[in-house]
């Protein structure tokens, strides 16, 4: 039986400054972009009005090659080569579902099946950003539905990878079988997820926790004598 893994990026795939704060970085306004997340983190904007800024910040500003160094600068967990390539070894599919800009996230477009993400104007370019395509947390659940149903996936064969609070409420949803905290926020309560892994630096400690799942769920059932 085949698998479908979906990750987050922020926090999940990489650690530390997001996507935004690296694109930000590559055009002199990574501080501002700081606080502009910990604003979004607070609850004092939503992912819209935060996507509509960031880009009146970097604007045309942002090249393909800056977006491109953002994504080398990223501190990105070990082993993710690795985890990828064997999930595809196996057949299974591989999906990024992250409310961060597609800017940065479709670089990893040649290791995974699909990329969801917000989408901004191609660099370089000073366009304002559509609000009303930008998309919502509870917008990931669709997101993954309509691959389940491409791909020809189980909501039981279905592995979500998170660490915030964009993250819940697919990791609640009928559409994922297994939930998976890797660096959680505080505001991911204990309990809300199948398997939890505290300052995690490597990928392929929680990926082996999930195959062990998904292995004793495939696992056939012996009748034993009376």
């Amino acid at each position: 039986m085949s698998a479908l893994h979906v990750w987050d990026l922020d926090g999940t795939l990489h650690r530390h400054r997001t996507a935004a704060e690296l694109l930000g970085d590559q055009t002199g306004c990574g501080d501002h972009v700081t606080r502009l997340e910990e604003r979004l983190s607070a609850g004092g904007m939503d992912h819209a009005t935060f996507a509509a800024v960031t880009q009146m910040l970097w604007g045309g500003r942002l090249t393909p090659e800056a977006s491109r160094a953002a994504f080398t600068a990223a501190d990105w967990l070990e082993g993710i080569s690795e985890v990828l390539e064997d999930i595809r070894h196996r057949g299974e599919h591989a999906v990024v579902v992250t409310m961060g800009p597609d800017t940065f996230a479709r670089h990893l477009e040649p290791w995974v099946d699909a990329v969801y993400a917000t989408q901004y104007p191609p660099p370089p370019s000073s366009r304002p950003l559509d609000i009303h395509q930008a998309p919502r947390p509870d917008g990931k659940v669709d997101a993954v539905r309509s691959m389940q149903l491409r791909m020809g996936i189980a909501p039981g064969a279905t592995v979500a990878y998170g660490d915030g609070p964009s993250d819940l409420e697919l990791w609640s949803a009928d559409a994922v079988g297994l939930a998976v905290a890797i660096n959680p926020s505080a505001a991911v309560p204990p309990g809300a997820t199948d398997l939890r892994f505290e300052d995690c630096h490597d990928l392929r400690i929680p990926y082996q926790a999930v195959r062990e799942r998904l292995a004793a769920r495939t696992q056939p059932v012996h009748a034993t004598a009376a």
